[in-house]
């Protein structure tokens, strides 16, 4: 299969920015979608209008209204099952569902700026409608039911002087509407590519600002669950065909995307993440202007993310910022500051004694506007230096139980060559060394992210993914007090430290860049197939030319310099392969968290012939997990099975392979650069074979 991607033609379209809300029901909606499910559950066991169970519960998720004539259609088709009238009841009784509620916060934000709303379910569409008449907006609508002209009259009241279109499925197809850059998805279909259908009148050729997506999701219904679903498509999706835009993005009430945790001066988060800003305008890409876009890497406050801030964030935080400098700080209006600045901080952010600034789109007269699209993040940066790179938090659960340490072990550490015996349990304290990185992968595209390294510094264990459960922790609970007398291991030695972040980082870089060098070399596979194809061609055809012709032929003279100009060709061509391929990775040290928590010591004695090894490992007491040991032979993120003779070195299969030369197995993790029987050199290393600049370039 072949496909042509924008990065192929060299299109370049503004970024594109997509978010999922998930609107919390009131106790009503709620209640009646559990009745709903229950009765749905049992007419589905029965056999009975199993389609129509679907339909029940896809319109139950948009709204009480569509809810309720799926609930009448029903009831007036299946007379014979109970409970549905009076559950119809209870739907036409409710209020506005959560849907509903979400989207009139979000169109309040910016009631000025165009956006188009796509609702599946036609009793929605309709409530919807008349809900936003009431709040004195005027939506458009375009569905199915209306003609070619009066579709065609939609639109261009749209683009002339509408600021809100409510579209049905119609609406998704055919039209291209770039002149808007906002799109909602009020009911989200179960098929990725109908949302990338939706997304595609606007993000198109013609685009000239950033395109915001917004996907509302009622959570607890069986939309929510389908967000999952559609996550594994679009995953399985770009492993086959290729990557695609931004189409779900990340939910603003999950958990993980929350701050992981939170710095000196950041204030503690004591509700859900609220939905980013409509004042997106301050983001718009413009013709000749940049487009780089700062990851979350970039700023030293942990509470901000690469979405558009709420109303008065940036605000609120350089008052604080400039305050803490030594600066007077007055407000000017409801979106601007005026300062009065001292010497060490005029030089620092390049404005004179006394300046305005401001945070909108207009900002006030007079005033330098500050926006996360300038260069003013680097400017602050320069203001808050070395402050915010480091964090301790001292976390101290109420509860402590012990876990039942015999069957964890069993359970957990699963050694294929050894056995193992516990020797001792005891509570203990630890330290977390969480280190943060920041990479950057240049090539033909460009790919940014953070990388996070944890280190237990009593174990060695590595428990990255452990730290997620521990986010609702942090964000919820100030510091606790260090009990007297607590005992905490040591600082590793600098170069032990650094030792393991060169032999682990590279591993867990690799796994996050995974998809992004899979379509690298995919698409290189495929440019060298068809460069070879094209060129072997006019090769083949010039060779039977040729030797159709004598050689004293001055035809065939020309012939053979027509090859000889072919292969230098094709050879110039690899040439220019192998540069737009060319990849280089770049990591950064960003910031560094120390943890300090406690555990359950758990003393294990681990043995493999004669040879024995006495190894700690922890349970955590707030993830309620055990912390396995890494592989010690390649610091990867793969779980250790088997122990080395040598020194009982607990390492993943790789770590005992064969040699490649000599087929005799040894440690990798005894043995670091070569075998020990032949003496031939290997790397068991992240990358090893792919080359860190060009993983994927030509032979």
């Amino acid at each position: 299969m072949v496909r042509n991607t924008r990065a192929l033609a060299a299109l370049r379209l503004p970024r594109r920015h997509a978010t999922t809300i998930r609107a919390t029901p009131d106790a009503a909606e709620a209640a009646c979608y559990q009745e709903l499910t229950a009765l749905t559950r049992s007419a589905a066991t029965g056999g009975q209008a199993r389609l129509a169970v679907q339909h029940l519960l896809s319109a139950a998720g948009s709204s009480p209204a569509a809810a309720a004539g799926a609930v009448a259609r029903f009831a007036e088709r299946h007379p014979d099952i109970p409970g549905w009238a009076a559950l119809l009841t209870r739907y036409r009784a409710a209020s506005a569902g959560a849907k509903q509620t979400a989207l009139l916060k979000l169109l309040a934000e910016n009631p000025t700026e165009k956006k188009m709303v796509f609702v599946h379910h036609r009793d929605s569409m309709t409530h919807l409608a008349g809900l936003l008449r009431r709040q004195g907006l005027a939506p458009l609508l375009f569905d199915g039911s209306m003609s070619g002209p009066e579709k065609d009259a939609a639109v261009a009241a749209f683009r002339e002087t509408g600021t809100l279109l409510l579209c049905s499925e119609s609406g998704g197809e055919g039209r291209n509407l770039q002149f808007c850059n906002t799109l909602v998805n009020f009911d989200i279909p179960w098929n990725p590519m109908a949302i990338e259908q939706r997304i595609g009148r606007i993000d198109r050729i013609g685009q000239t600002r950033e395109v915001f997506v917004f996907n509302l999701v009622t959570a607890g219904t069986i939309e929510d669950a389908m967000l999952r679903i559609l996550d594994e498509k679009i995953n399985m999706f770009e492993l086959v065909v290729g990557e695609v835009g931004a189409i779900l993005g990340r939910s603003t009430s999950s958990r993980i995307s929350r701050p992981w945790y939170l710095m000196p001066g950041c204030k503690i988060l004591r509700r859900p993440v609220p939905p980013p800003s409509m004042h997106w305008k301050d983001n718009c890409w413009r013709h000749g202007g940049s487009t780089r876009m700062p990851g979350n890497w970039t700023r030293h406050c942990s509470g901000m993310t690469w979405m558009p801030l709420e109303d008065g964030r940036m605000q609120r935080f350089v008052a604080a910022l400039l305050t803490e400098g030594g600066a007077l700080v007055e407000p000017l209006g409801s979106e601007g500051l005026e300062v009065l600045v001292p010497p060490p901080l005029q030089q620092a952010l390049e404005v004179g004694e006394f300046c305005r600034l401001g945070f909108s789109t207009t900002p006030p007269e007079g005033a330098q506007r500050v926006g996360i699209e300038s260069d003013w993040l680097a400017r602050f940066g320069r203001v808050l230096g070395e402050r915010g790179r480091w964090d301790r938090r001292v976390l101290d659960p109420e509860t402590r139980k012990a876990p039942d340490a015999e069957p964890l072990l069993e359970r957990e550490l699963g050694l294929e060559n050894a056995t193992f015996r516990l020797i001792d349990a005891a509570p203990a304290w630890t330290r977390y060394l969480v280190l943060e990185f920041r990479y950057t992968a240049l090539s033909e595209e460009k790919r940014e992210g953070t990388q996070r390294l944890a280190i237990n510094l009593a174990t060695g264990a590595m428990p990255e993914a452990m730290l997620e459960r521990m986010v609702p922790w942090l964000a919820e609970h100030d510091d606790s007090p260090l009990p007297a007398g607590t005992v905490l291991p040591a600082d590793w030695e600098r170069p032990r430290l650094i030792e393991r972040m060169r032999h682990a980082l590279p591993w867990r870089v690799e796994g996050a860049l995974a998809p992004f060098m899979t379509g690298l070399r995919r698409r290189l596979v495929r440019d060298l197939d068809r460069l070879h194809a094209y060129h072997n061609d006019l090769h083949r055809e010039a060779g039977q030319r040729a030797a159709q012709l004598t050689a004293a032929d001055t035809g065939h003279q020309r012939e053979q310099l027509r090859i000889a100009a072919i292969a230098k060709e094709y050879r110039a061509k690899l040439d220019d392969l192998a540069h737009k391929y060319a990849l280089r990775i770049t990591v950064d040290w960003v910031r560094t968290l120390e943890l300090v928590m406690p555990v359950h010591r758990l003393t294990v004695q681990i043995r493999r012939r004669k040879a024995e090894r006495i190894m700690a490992l922890d349970w955590n007491t707030l993830a309620r997990r055990l912390e396995l040991p890494p592989c010690e032979a390649s610091w990867s993120t793969e779980r250790p099975r088997l122990a080395c003779d040598d020194a009982l070195h607990l390492v993943a299969p790789a770590g005992l392979a064969p040699c490649i030369h000599c087929s005799r197995p040894y440690c990798r993790a005894c043995h670091l650069q070569r075998c020990p029987k032949c003496g031939h050199a290997e790397t068991l290393a992240a990358f090893a074979g792919k080359g860190t600049t060009s993983p994927a370039a030509p032979n």
